[in-house]
């Protein structure tokens, strides 16, 4: 260990910093001066007993940080970065997952059975289109002449058949497998309503959704 002493500006002496004479890779001057400013030695740093406050109030900076950022180290705040080189956290990534958009249907057929008199009745596919509002594009296979669909909680609007009577889906009835295409949106919680003039089996099958 050497022990340098140097005078202020001021004139007055006093007692440098210690300095490991192997460490000294510049002139001792601009040594002294760097650590008499800042306060901090290299044992300390390397320590580990200098934090982001004491680095600030030092006035201590870097021109780049070197090597990974270690594993579970997180941002100061979870909020979007402003800076174009900033890095992203967790929630702002997460945010801009897409959640809308058109879907197609991971549980798609559904067979349903009503009762008579055009009661309406719940219809939950909300393992389809899930538990939100969605407009739904459906197909309706069936032997019924008289098939309706709507939106639950909206009196008595169902959706019009493509002749445009709008009282139900109008199939011929005459042979198995009679098609029509509609949409309908579901509630909040993924269902609709549907009824039939007499007591009915049809195949209600999503082809997509819009959420």
């Amino acid at each position: 260990m050497t022990t340098y002493t140097r005078p202020l500006v001021n004139g007055t002496p006093t007692t440098g910093q210690v300095v490991k004479a192997a460490h000294v890779n510049e002139p001792i001057d601009q040594i002294y001066d760097t650590i008499l400013a800042g306060g901090i030695t290299s044992d300390q740093i390397a320590a580990g007993a200098v934090d982001t406050t004491e680095l600030a109030t030092a006035a201590v900076t870097r021109a780049k940080m070197d090597g990974t950022i270690p594993d579970g180290s997180t941002t100061a705040t979870n909020t979007a970065p402003t800076d174009e080189k900033g890095l992203a956290n967790k929630k702002y990534v997460d945010d801009q997952v897409p959640t809308s958009g058109f879907f197609t249907a991971a549980t798609d057929e559904f067979n349903v059975t009503v009762g008579v008199g055009s009661t309406f009745e719940d219809l939950d596919i909300s393992s389809s289109v899930g538990a939100n509002v969605a407009l739904v594009f459906f197909q309706i296979e069936s032997q019924v002449d008289d098939v309706k669909i709507k939106p639950k909680g909206e009196g008595g609007a169902y959706s019009a058949h493509p002749l445009g009577e709008g009282v139900s889906f109008n199939l011929s009835g005459s042979a198995p497998s009679e098609f029509v295409y509609g949409t309908v949106t579901t509630d909040s919680s993924g269902i609709i309503q549907v009824a039939a003039f007499t007591t009915s089996q049809f195949t209600l099958k999503v082809l997509g959704y819009i959420k």
